[in-house]
């Protein structure tokens, strides 16, 4: 009997935490609407990554170069050298919830819709384009990646929009849907 008096109860204790859940959604999404940074107009970047992006990054201010924002996510390449040999890499330090943000964001961005369209047509072109050059798909995502810290970098100094390049590739994808 204990059993089944304590299946009612955490089903009642899970319908709770997921109506607490719906209502920290609503306020996060409250806040974000209510910040200047408008980085949920970039395809695929929903509220919770933009408040990953706006708490890992705090002010852009502090950051005078994308280049700064992009050594802070540990996404610029470190050289190391000695003697007359020089080599770089990438680095494996910096702010990893950052790095991880970057990294969720440009999933999202070479993804592609049901009918198999690219989410973002630009990214994606732009992900191929390293896959032809012959980087292995980890090497391209990282490309884009930092691509990614320019275009966040941009929005949040100008604390302008997202908006597509309109490009004649583009406007034949609009044209289809």
């Amino acid at each position: 009997t204990t059993r089944s008096a304590l299946i009612p109860q955490l089903i009642n204790r899970l319908k709770l935490i997921n109506q607490q859940i719906e209502e920290i959604k609503e306020q996060l999404a409250e806040k974000i609407d209510d910040n200047p940074y408008q980085l949920t107009t970039i395809p695929g970047l929903g509220y919770t990554l933009a408040a990953q992006f706006i708490a890992e990054i705090g002010h852009i201010d502090r950051f005078d170069s994308a280049n700064e924002l992009a050594r802070y996510a540990g996404l610029a390449p470190a050289e190391y050298s000695s003697g007359k040999s020089q080599q770089s890499s990438r680095k494996k330090y910096g702010c990893r919830n950052l790095n991880r943000a970057f990294y969720l964001l440009a999933l999202q961005q070479i993804g592609t819709t049901r009918n198999n369209r690219p989410k973002n047509p630009v990214a994606y072109k732009y992900y191929q384009k390293k896959l032809a050059e012959g980087k292995s798909r980890k090497a391209a995502l990282v490309c884009l990646k930092r691509r990614l810290v320019d275009i966040i970098y941009a929005m949040m100094r100008d604390k302008s929009t997202y908006e597509l390049p309109e490009t004649p590739e583009y406007e034949v994808l609009n044209q289809a849907s």
